[in-house]
């Protein structure tokens, strides 16, 4: 086991690291983990049970690239959540 590793606490080692570790690919190295986690933390996410919760996709490339295509996922996604909210709120089962 690394120091780095060792220098988390408990919580962040077993709850967060691990779990990251686990659902990212292109979050790869110390460094990366590091400065992810700083970014979690200024979206109030410090468990894995928050990040799971919170996880949507995974991109790779530069901010205007991901952003892009985070938006043209989600709005994909929105297509088809949308209609069948509408359908159940007209038709109440």
């Amino acid at each position: 086991m690394s120091n780095w590793y060792q220098s988390k606490s408990l919580i962040v080692q077993e709850d967060l690291v691990d779990i990251i570790c686990k659902k990212t690919c292109f979050v790869v190295d110390q460094q990366d983990i590091d400065g992810f986690l700083v970014i979690l933390a200024t979206y109030d996410i410090s468990t894995a049970k928050q990040f799971l919760d919170s996880f949507f996709a995974e991109y790779e490339g530069d901010e205007g690239v991901v952003l892009e295509q985070f938006v043209k996922d989600w709005c994909a996604l929105a297509k088809v959540c949308l209609p069948r909210k509408l359908l159940k709120q007209r038709s109440p089962e």
